[in-house]
């Protein structure tokens, strides 16, 4: 080779090798970028992302249950040998105190909003965002828009975590900001709607680990924006899920595992609980709820038109009969819950046969799985619930925030005509059914056809004169072919004196609801200085009564999640409502005795003579509009 050719073949040598260094440099530094943005911004893309909305409330506050669940969710990601195929993307926020450090080995402050990223390999705060409620749809979208740009994958699911009060309070409770604390319906829609999956994906399925929120109402609403919906019509344990098994489950998640991966998480919930819980959870195709809704629109479409003052007693009475979800009682109206497909049976005339028939068929095309623990498993569970005022007649005076939630247009028509002719003949039966003040020995039939329930009183006279009310007892209460009021186990001139007591003292219980197996009652205190009722149970297991726990009181239509267990040390105070034979009068409590709980025998129910005093004993009839009428009272010295 001679020198020209040498010198030319270096310099084609140095033109190969310049453009090409410089496509190596531009790979190792988009590389870098990528692994850079990454360590910044999330993790390289998953096949299945978890959002989870943790409202830590008084859940966390006080129990530490928002904790207990991380810890659950931490453990099951590092068991699994799927879990690289999961990335969990949580936004802590919405209580006044986080116990996570122990279990995430992070500080989580109230102050902020807080987002904790968890994959097999890690657990990292990923991201704080500047305070604000848990219940403004600004900070469900905010959270989403920027977990989805960090941290995308193949899949999406969501999962809310809090308390759940149906369809007309929604979900969430956050303890920061008392004037903005839930998430209504329409705002929950209005943050999946300004926060959209790319290409307007769905989510995989979202859920609700909260109270009472497998509502119709809720299933037509998410519809756009999920495939399914996973949700409780009743109340939930404190413990909610059991990410244990949720966990691996997503983590192999493939569409063709649908819906019977949706089906073990149900399982999962419930065998969690087994017999001691009163548990429900379904699961719902949400492309299968638009005509369901359609159905149920036509059903209460008819109904609508039948609907006038002399029909109403009927809608009354089909309602009151139908399952209620929440535990409604004279101590706690609650969110007036009612299973569906009940509800409809209840209320259809012979003549609605083929609509209620297209409902039933278009109910099994919309729920996958309904299942619930087996002391619930004679009572009517569809899977879904619908709002319908019933106990709760201050929240049905404020329904314009329901009304905007995107549902059926004919059934809030239908709402809006019941509760009218509800709030008219609370105000006007006094006069017209009921004409006197005190009942009469005989009961008339129209006064019969307009009694929802009737109950045993019993009044305790205090040494300053005034009189409190010891509960409303409903057992055994029936009526004679006469219209005459007749108890099983006493006559009004001849009670045997003798009430419920908890631990030897008298206390006001209030019936809620019974069937063949079992009696409720609720019992109002102050546990631990909290505004609560203990919740007693008469079954088949407690013959003679056993105290299930106590549930707190948040606000008039929002239960506290699940049942509290009394603990040793727990101070209870028990409080007796001083008697007003006025419906309109305020409830004002008085406490009467107190106990701290250190022994069972503190707890323990018995139905004993009561102590020393003067009392009247007597009867109260509630009508179909929630009135109460009284008979006249028979006055005992003991």
């Amino acid at each position: 080779m001679n020198s020209v050719t040498r010198v030319t073949h270096s310099i084609n040598k140095k033109t190969m090798i310049r453009p090409m260094m410089k496509k190596i440099c531009n790979l190792l530094f988009s590389l870098f970028t990528l692994l850079f943005s990454q360590e910044l911004n999330g993790a390289p893309s998953s096949s299945f992302t978890l959002f989870v909305y943790m409202n830590g409330s008084n859940l966390e506050t006080t129990h530490k249950l928002a904790t207990s669940d991380i810890r659950e969710i931490l453990s099951a990601m590092k068991d699994s040998i799927n879990n690289d195929n999961l990335t969990v993307v949580m936004l802590l926020g919405g209580t006044r105190q986080w116990h996570t450090r122990d279990c995430l080995g992070l500080s989580i402050s109230s102050d902020s909003l807080t987002c904790v990223v968890i994959t097999r390999q890690s657990v990292q705060k990923w991201r704080t965002f500047t305070a604000g409620s848990m219940g403004h749809s600004s900070t469900l979208s905010q959270f989403l828009r920027v977990g989805q740009s960090a941290f995308p994958a193949a899949y999406y699911g969501l999962i809310f975590w809090n308390h759940g009060s149906g369809s007309v309070g929604g979900f969430g409770y956050d303890e920061c900001y008392p004037d903005d604390r839930s998430l209504s319906l329409r705002e929950i829609c209005e943050g999946l709607e300004s926060s959209r999956l790319p290409d307007n994906k769905k989510f995989a399925f979202i859920g609700f680990d909260a109270c009472l929120m497998a509502t119709l109402e809720i299933a037509t609403s998410l519809s756009p924006y999920a495939d399914y919906l996973i949700a409780s019509q009743e109340l939930e344990p404190g413990g909610g899920w059991d990410y244990r098994s949720v966990i691996p489950l997503l983590a192999s998640y493939t569409p063709s595992a649908v819906p019977d991966l949706y089906k073990k998480i149900v399982r999962s919930y419930i065998n969690a609980y087994g017999g001691n819980e009163e548990v429900t959870l379904s699961v719902t195709r949400l492309n299968a709820v638009p005509a369901l809704t359609a159905s149920v629109e036509q059903f209460f479409s008819s109904q609508r038109a039948a609907l006038v003052p002399s029909t109403f007693p009927r809608f009354s009475k089909a309602r009151s009969q139908s399952k209620s979800f929440g535990m409604p009682a004279f101590t706690f109206s609650g969110p007036d819950m009612t299973d569906l497909l009940d509800l409809c049976n209840r209320m259809a005339e012979p003549s609605d046969s083929g609509l209620l028939c297209d409902i039933r068929t278009r109910l099994r095309e919309a729920v996958v799985c309904s299942s619930t623990s087996g002391s619930l498993s004679h009572d009517a569970v569809c899977g879904l619930s619908l709002y319908f005022p019933c106990y709760n007649l201050s929240q049905a005076r404020s329904l314009e925030e329901y009304y905007h939630c995107g549902f059926s247009p004919d059934y809030f028509s239908f709402v809006r005509e019941y509760v009218r002719q509800w709030q008219a003949g609370y105000a006007s039966v006094s006069s017209s059914t009921f004409p006197d003040k005190v009942l009469p020995d005989a009961l008339s039939t129209d006064m019969i056809l307009h009694t929802r329930k009737i109950y045993a009183v019993l009044l305790s006279q205090t040494p300053d004169g005034r009189w409190l009310s010891y509960g409303m007892d409903g057992d055994g209460i029936t009526l004679t072919p006469h219209g005459q009021i007749e108890n099983t186990s006493d006559s009004l001139r001849q009670w045997n004196r003798k009430w419920i007591h908890i631990g030897g003292k008298t206390v006001a219980a209030y019936m809620t609801f019974s069937d063949s197996r079992s009696l409720n009652y609720t019992v109002p205190v102050l546990l631990n200085g909290e505004r609560s009722d203990l919740i007693l149970r008469y079954d088949e297991m407690n013959p003679g009564g056993v105290v299930a726990g106590a549930r707190r009181h948040l606000n008039d239509q929002t239960p506290d999640k699940g049942i509290t267990p009394i603990r040793k040390n727990d101070r209870i105070v028990y409080l007796c409502p001083e008697f007003q034979s006025d419906n309109n009068s305020p409830v004002c409590y008085q406490p009467v005795d107190s106990i701290v709980a250190q022994k069972k025998k503190d707890l323990k129910v018995n139905l004993l003579s009561v102590p020393s005093g003067t009392y009247r004993y007597g009867y109260c009839l509630v009508d179909l509009y929630g009135r109460r009428h009284y008979t006249r009272f028979t006055d005992f010295r003991k």
